[in-house]
């Protein structure tokens, strides 16, 4: 069990199937006072065991679909740039430069489906 009381985190052993232990939290909700001293603290535990594990799914999705997200746009920019060189390589006559950017070109493009397996 963890509790969370002035900042501070105090941890149990764990009470759940698989060893995931419960988060607890420990607020203060009021204090009362006698004069300059406290006389009585009434406090709350509240269990957001549920609400950090839903927490911990949202953050992994978020992750996995900005992974997805620069992986999509590392596969555009790749084949940009394979379209521009072959751009250029159907600007050339005939020779080794022409030959040479569809060479290029082609390395791009595998590249890219490379990336993409990966």
């Amino acid at each position: 069990m963890q509790w969370l009381l002035a900042g501070v985190l105090h941890q149990q052993p764990a009470n759940r199937i698989g060893g995931q232990s419960d988060v607890e939290v420990l607020n203060a909700r009021k204090v009362y006072w006698l004069g300059n001293k406290i006389q009585k603290i009434l406090l709350a535990i509240e269990n957001i065991t549920e609400r950090a594990r839903l927490e911990r799914e949202h953050a992994a999705a978020h992750e996995r679909m900005l992974l997805q997200e620069l992986t999509h746009r590392v596969k555009n920019s790749l084949q940009f740039i394979a379209s521009m060189v072959m751009i250029e390589a159907r600007s050339h006559k005939r020779g080794d430069g022409k030959a040479s950017l569809e060479r290029v070109s082609h390395r791009i493009t595998a590249l890219g489906q490379l990336y993409s397996k990966l």
